[in-house]
């Protein structure tokens, strides 16, 4: 069994959504669905529950949020970080501001309903249990996905100049120079 190793990844899905794929839902749907999922669980607690999908090699990282929508828009509104009972995880100033306000103007609201954020992640296929990063060339081209532990491995099978030279020369400029 691989070692599974446990990461913000809502740190990894706010800076590059290739890292993770992010999606939402309503709590009361969140358990038919991983159920359907096949997922299984690695870790809980109260603020986030951590699930590996074995067949896509995946870490699933569940937290909570809780959701208050305008009754007359419903598009808009406020979503602050909690646990799965709802309660608030302390929040900065701008979030104190608004829950008071949320508070004050409580008729302007709909009930708050709490919502399951999931973050899907691929596992390195090297046997680490660590979350992969996607390596590009100088020119911006997608090359393989490394993990800390294979990066050197996986990285000297490639030209060490395509990642830094972006005009290095492909297969195909070298085959047609061939030809002349």
């Amino acid at each position: 069994m691989n070692k599974i190793k446990y990461f913000d990844l809502q740190k990894y899905a706010s800076t590059d959504v290739k890292y993770a794929q992010v999606s939402q839902m309503p709590l009361d749907r969140l358990s038919d669905f991983i159920q359907q999922e096949g997922w299984k669980l690695v870790k809980k607690t109260d603020a986030e529950e951590i699930y590996k999908d074995e067949y896509l090699n995946r870490l699933i990282e569940v937290q909570f949020s809780k959701s208050f929508t305008n009754k007359d828009d419903p598009q808009s509104g406020f979503s602050f970080p909690s646990d799965r009972q709802g309660r608030l995880k302390p929040g900065n100033e701008d979030q104190v501001k608004s829950i008071r306000y949320i508070h004050e103007h409580a008729e302007k609201f709909n009930e708050p309903v709490i919502n399951a954020e999931i973050f899907k992640t691929k596992l390195c296929d090297c046997g680490s249990g660590e979350i992969v990063q996607p390596v590009y060339d100088a020119k911006g081209i997608f090359v393989t996905h490394v993990c800390p532990k294979c990066r050197k491995d996986k990285l000297s099978k490639y030209r060490k100049e395509i990642f830094y030279n972006t005009d290095y020369s492909t297969t195909e400029e070298e085959n047609s120079s061939y030809e002349q």
